[in-house]
């Protein structure tokens, strides 16, 4: 039911997603795709163009397929499934992103029938709580990313999984094996869909440690098999937590060195030294030349960047970024001007510059899907008083805690509680890794992650407080 309810969304009467602005083409390329569209970037993102059709790219026409691990990637998998449907829906040869869509909405749907079962509650409460995700998943800042050639698709259903394998993970008395290999799974696939989301490992190493081994110790039970099974089951948490470092270790691997230097330089110029008021002064604490002041609010990409100067050497010997945290540590009032700036672009995602629908939807340029808004307009309202949505999230930290520490509500009820603690400080760390990464640089794409971590936030608040108000299980 739930995937019905998104396609239909994404599909009918018209189809929506999001216009590709080139980062597409990174992808498909490698899948051997080419899109049928205008030439201009200002014609190409007017609206969707959802048909890729095969097309044999050599050299440098597609630099990407140098990028071994994007085969093993989360959106490959998606793309590769999409690619399969399209002929079979008669969508013709190649991809037609509707085929993402479908598959998407199909596993978003396997999803949601775990979080079901999952769920704590009677049944009409979980059918509830089911649809309050729906609504999430379904809202226009996040569905449309179904019906693109971007990764998001995969990142959204990534974290979803991410939440939901940990509910299987904490519902019972002990914590197997296939659970800790489900939470593994669930996020190396958030990793591979965006490198930046390996800032939530600390998160995930919590989660894995948090009481690993549980069980009750009966007349059958000596105390000395009981220190054993909790002996391995540490050990199998510690492998676990070992194999997503070295995945996270691999994703960022996979980086091109340019790409990090670029994160970087945006996260002084277009960020730090944008907003002082003495870009020199700043400069000379990184130990940079001032004249490298005159390149302030300049990014990587720009053709009057900093990276033409001769002496632009200096800069990526002396900023690093332990130093980069450490300016913000002795610089507090600039923390906090960064993160207001953050939370409005976390609540109030723009991105206005890509339509939502196709040429043939007769509708106007840039259109923007709002079909399915109410998470979004609530988000919206938090921007408000920025304060509000930090509120929000520590209230749902709040309210986690203390369902999971109050052991009469049960173990799936505990297993709610633990999750949503997890995951308010997952969107902590992602948050807060994008704002220092690049600062305001590309910031409503790069802060989607946080954004949807913030919106499972909405239909977890309520049920969060039934369970305390119930005592039991609602």
């Amino acid at each position: 039911m739930a995937a019905t309810v998104v396609l239909v969304r994404l599909l009918l009467p018209s189809t929506v997603g999001v216009a590709d602005r080139g980062d597409g083409f990174m992808m498909m390329c490698r899948l051997g795709l080419s899109n049928v569209r205008p030439w201009s970037y200002e014609e190409f993102t007017q609206f969707i163009f959802p048909q890729w059709v095969p097309h044999s790219w050599v050299g440098e026409a597609c630099p990407a397929n140098s990028d071994s691990l994007y085969w093993f990637s989360s959106p490959h998998l998606l793309a590769w499934l999409g690619q399969l449907l399209t002929p079979v829906l008669g969508w013709g040869n190649g991809l037609d992103t509707r085929a993402i869509a479908v598959v998407s909405a199909a596993v978003f749907g396997l999803l949601l029938a775990g979080f079901v079962v999952a769920c704590p509650g009677r049944l009409p409460f979980r059918l509830l709580a089911a649809a309050g995700m729906t609504a999430v998943v379904s809202d226009s800042t996040f569905a449309v990313f179904f019906v693109s050639p971007y990764p998001q698709a995969a990142l959204f259903l990534g974290l979803f999984g991410l939440f939901v394998s940990l509910l299987f993970l904490w519902r019972r008395d002990t914590v197997t094996i296939p659970g800790l290999v489900g939470v593994a799974v669930a996020a190396l696939c958030v990793f591979t869909a965006d490198p930046q989301t390996v800032a939530i490992l600390p998160a995930l190493a919590l989660a894995l440690w948090w009481r690993p081994s549980r069980t009750r110790v009966g007349a059958s039970t000596t105390l000395e098999a009981f220190g054993k099974y909790r002996f391995i089951r540490r050990i199998t948490a510690t492998i676990v937590i070992v194999a997503l470092t070295a995945g996270a270790a691999l994703t960022l691997g996979a980086t091109a060195h340019k790409d990090r230097e670029a994160q970087l330089y945006n996260a002084v110029f277009a960020e730090v030294l944008a907003y002082s008021p003495n870009p020199e002064e700043d400069l000379a604490w990184f130990g940079v030349s001032a004249d490298f002041a005159r390149y302030a609010g300049t990014s990587y990409g720009t053709a009057d960047s900093g990276i033409n100067n001769p002496n632009f050497e200096q800069f990526t010997t002396e900023v690093t970024n332990l130093k980069l945290a450490g300016f913000y540590l002795t610089h507090p009032e600039r923390l906090v001007s960064l993160s207001e700036r953050g939370v409005l672009a976390l609540v109030r995602p723009q991105m206005n510059y890509l339509g939502h629908y196709t040429q043939e939807s007769g509708q106007a340029e840039y259109s923007q899907d709002t079909r399915v808004s109410v998470v979004s307009k609530i988000l919206w309202g938090l921007g408000s008083a920025p304060i509000a949505a930090f509120g929000l999230q520590l209230l749902v930290l709040v309210l986690g805690v203390a369902v999971a520490l109050r052991r009469n509500v049960g173990l799936v009820a505990v297993a709610l509680g633990r999750t949503s603690t997890i995951m308010v400080v997952a969107a902590w760390l992602l948050f807060w890794n994008v704002m220092f990464s690049q600062g305001e640089v590309d910031i409503y794409f790069r802060m989607l992650g946080p954004t949807f971590l913030t919106a499972l936030c909405l239909p977890l608040l309520p049920m969060l407080v039934s369970i305390l108000v119930a005592g039991r299980r609602p």
